[in-house]
């Protein structure tokens, strides 16, 4: 017998070095830690294709889906950006163009979903006697330069058979002012998008060229921090549903949902109105997602679209790859 109490000792050990471990360990992704979580920050503008999150919010969704969320509205879209690119955030709204210009300083990011599709809520608004684009010529136009805007305004003034050296480009920091500048007759006009354009039309304004003449050049994305995707894959999905479930109930509600959203964030109708932009829901992005390379309406159509004209420009790297941006795992 005593040749067998060594071996009788080691099983033992065994048996509770297993159970230790089985009961003090768990997946990462069962959350189990008895510390609640921090709410999940998204970051939203005055852009109404980014505020299905506050409509999702307002009316409980999240709530009933145990997610924790908080939403950051501001009117400052460039601040937002540089906030998000250094991780104040876990997820914002910001065009596919701009995220592609970001994802080339800050590859950590991920596409996760695309918001919507802006079908004449962007647009070059100039003052009269502007009529069209040929008649830009010699005249100062105010450009958010190194954002999506930019290769919509290429590709407006190549589609006229013009160039930049026929125009004066001059660069603006935020919406407010370029709108104002434009309604003061300090510049000719204006790259801008809703709600400002209704706000220049107001004003005397007149839409020369817009997003719906151009379908799918300017498409609006959901991104998130892929540490918060690594982290809390089950609180991002049950976002993503949440945000669906918002969108469609914005469709169906237009008008109820919008007074939901402009009530919550302190603005007017006109600020929520889904004048231009089409929604994208859960079926949309379904195929949004499917790779399409010559599409505009796949967000890999107009990904590379916009990656080899900022490769031209000198913005992105020549090894970025709209695959590599593109997370369709959340929206299944």
């Amino acid at each position: 017998m005593k040749n067998f109490k060594p071996f009788i000792v080691l099983i033992v050990f065994a048996f509770l070095f297993y159970f230790y471990f089985t009961l003090s360990f768990k997946p990462a992704s069962q959350n189990i830690s008895s510390v609640p979580l921090p709410p999940l920050k998204f970051a939203c503008s005055a852009w109404p294709g980014f505020l299905p999150v506050v409509l999702a919010s307002k009316k409980g969704y999240f709530k009933e889906a145990g997610v924790d969320v908080e939403y950051f509205y501001s009117e400052n879209i460039r601040q937002q950006l540089i906030d998000f690119g250094n991780g104040a955030y876990d997820g914002g709204g910001f065009a596919l163009g701009t995220v592609i210009s970001l994802y080339s300083k800050h590859p950590e990011v991920s596409v996760i979903a695309a918001s919507d599709y802006s079908m004449g809520a962007d647009a070059l608004v100039a003052n009269p006697p502007i009529g069209s684009v040929y008649d830009l010529k010699g005249k100062t136009i105010l450009l958010n330069l190194g954002s999506y805007a930019e290769i919509f305004f290429d590709l407006t003034l190549q589609k006229h058979s013009m160039t930049r050296n026929d125009v004066n480009i001059r660069t603006w920091n935020d919406e407010n002012t370029a709108v104002k500048e434009l309604i003061n007759k300090k510049a000719d006009a204006a790259f801008i998008w809703e709600p400002y354009v209704t706000l220049a039309l107001n004003k005397g304004a007149k839409t020369i060229y817009s997003s719906r003449d151009i379908p799918g050049i300017v498409t609006d994305v959901v991104v998130f921090q892929n540490k918060t995707l690594k982290r809390r894959p089950v609180d991002v999905k049950k976002f993503m549903d949440c945000w669906f479930k918002a969108v469609d109930y914005w469709t169906a509600n237009t008008l109820e949902a919008s007074l939901i959203i402009s009530t919550a964030i302190s603005a007017d109708t006109e600020r929520t109105s889904l004048k231009g932009i089409e929604l994208c829901s859960k079926t949309a992005n379904e195929k949004a997602f499917k790779e399409n390379f010559t599409d505009l309406t796949s967000l890999y159509g107009s990904g590379k679209l916009y990656i080899d004209h900022y490769i031209k420009l000198g913005i992105c790297r020549d090894e970025i790859s709209i695959s590599d941006l593109l997370n369709p795992a959340f929206i299944k």
